[in-house]
């Protein structure tokens, strides 16, 4: 092996590592890019906003100001669940379909972050009408308990804690009905009226379009309670659906753990369960489902520095993705590297290919005499039959 191939072949795989190592970088610049303090919108934390009167996302009058509004209590917001819990509360409804109540889950306790605290208070400035609940794991194990058992074992086998938090959201909505969101997301405009609209137009479930993934966000959705498109999705989070070309890619995907997290009961799986609705005879869709516009919710993607701040939009999205480990950060890395040349949606198909090309680079490596050794003797052989199949010459 000549020294020249040796050092293309270390140049390529330094070249390699820098760009893993990139990867990385950029997605950790993207995650802590955010400013000293807490921009939600075009207002700090705690401060007002100071908007003209003709900005078409200035508070009505009729909108509480912080000052006159009590602090968001995590202790008193998961006591009042509790009590919904073990007695039937009754809501204020929109057009008597979608009760005015928010939840909120988060898995550890009651002792909210503060970063999350005040994304909580910006909740109650917008919605005061609103009745908000606060999630923690007990209260979810209790409704699973209680009202499906038959999803408590599949719902304990889950090997990572995210999946539990995103399988059970699909209960609470289903359950409890009203507006589902991550605890990381800020309140910047009242949704109430948004929601009356659309609910006087039919829909009885509305959910949030992602431009991050290209399907639907998981995070954030509004429903009817006992409505018929989440009775069909909660059966299916044991049957979810799993594309063909994730099953044959399965083995060389290196990023397993984000993939089914994604699929099982996650973006992609609410994304697979409204095109299995959308599949069902017209009279068997029993829910009519509505979308909001993601520019005015969600208008960045993962590349975006957080928080991500949008003046005009109706929530503001703080430092997600609590739940990426290095596969996470990994794709995302790799998406907002290749982002002009590759599609959200083939992100992890591109780091297979990649990786398919390191084991088969090792291999050869790893195995380079044996297979030179193959290789010779494949050769001799076939030019020993090409000899013996040659016709003998004439004798004179």
């Amino acid at each position: 092996m000549s020294p020249s191939f040796l050092s293309k072949k270390k140049s390529s795989l330094i070249l390699f590592f820098c760009i893993i190592v990139l990867c990385f970088w950029r997605t950790e610049a993207t995650q802590n890019s955010a400013p000293t303090a807490i921009m939600l919108g075009r207002y700090s934390v705690g401060q007002r906003r100071v908007l003209s009167d003709h900005d078409e996302s200035a508070p009505s009058a009729t909108d509480s100001s912080p000052a006159n509004l009590p602090q968001v209590d995590p202790v008193q917001m998961n006591h009042d669940l509790r009590t919904c819990l073990r007695e039937d509360c009754k809501f204020e409804m929109i057009e008597g379909k979608i009760p005015k109540v928010l939840h909120f889950v988060w898995f550890q306790s009651t002792d909210v972050p503060k970063i999350y605290h005040e994304a909580l208070q910006t909740w109650r400035q917008y919605h005061p009408e609103w009745k908000i609940f606060l999630w923690t794991q007990l209260e979810c194990e209790k409704l699973i308990l209680d009202h499906y058992p038959w999803f408590l074992e599949y719902y304990h086998n889950y090997p990572w804690m995210i999946q539990q938090i995103d399988a059970v959201r699909y209960f609470i909505i289903h359950y409890f009905g009203g507006l589902v969101a991550d605890i990381d997301m800020a309140s910047q405009r009242s949704l109430t009226p948004l929601i009356e609209q659309m609910v006087k137009e039919g829909h009885d479930v509305l959910l949030l379009p992602s431009v991050n993934m290209g399907g639907l966000s998981n995070g954030f959705a509004v429903a009817a309670p006992r409505n018929d498109f989440h009775t069909r999705a909660i059966k299916n989070l044991m049957d979810p659906r799993v594309p063909a070309i994730i099953k044959y890619t399965w083995y060389l995907n290196p990023a397993k753990r984000h993939t089914w997290i994604m699929l099982s009961a996650g973006p992609r799986f609410i994304t697979n369960e409204r095109l299995r609705y959308s599949e069902l005879p017209k009279e068997e869709q029993k829910s009519n489902l509505g979308f909001f516009d993601p520019r005015k919710f969600l208008p960045c993607t993962a590349c975006t520095p957080k928080p991500c701040t949008c003046p005009d939009c109706y929530i503001t999205m703080l430092k997600g993705g609590l739940w990426h480990e290095k596969d996470s950060k990994l794709l995302d890395g790799l998406r907002c590297f290749f982002e002009p040349l590759v599609t959200t949606h083939l992100h992890w198909l591109l780091l297979s290919i990649v990786s398919l090309c390191c084991v088969a680079g090792f291999v050869l490596h790893r195995y380079r005499s044996i297979i030179v050794r193959l290789l010779f003797t494949c050769t001799v052989r076939a030019k020993t039959k090409i000899a013996k199949k040659k016709p003998s010459g004439l004798k004179h």
